[in-house]
């Protein structure tokens, strides 16, 4: 199961964004044609964080997938997938939780 995210990608002060239109946006790491755009990424580029998010959202839904923790994460009017490892270092986040998420941008897929 992939992230899809419907937009475009523009240029902005020396920055490519690619933007869904409705407040989501997304700095690339690659140089990309501007137009209508749809990217694509896994559950596992993603991850949650305290800060320095790329976006932020709300955790829906929090499932137990054996050494996994799967989320759904609403943001904006986007359900996105992120997968994370369990472990014990680490507590799993809570449902009804704002959370930051980081986007590792070398493995977005650009289509369109």
């Amino acid at each position: 199961m992939a992230n899809v995210i419907e937009g475009g990608i523009s240029r902005e002060n020396n920055e490519i964004l690619f933007q869904d239109g409705e407040g989501l946006k997304i700095s690339m790491a690659k140089d990309q044609d501007e137009g209508r755009r749809t990217i694509i990424f896994r559950p596992q580029n993603v991850a949650l964080c305290k800060q320095g998010g790329d976006f932020q959202g709300v955790v829906k839904l929090r499932e137990f997938l054996g050494n996994i923790v799967r989320y759904e994460i609403l943001v904006g009017n986007k359900h996105l997938i992120v997968d994370e490892v369990y472990g014990k270092d680490r507590s799993p986040t809570e449902v009804g939780a704002e959370v930051e998420l980081k986007l590792d941008k070398d493995y977005i897929l650009v289509m369109g």
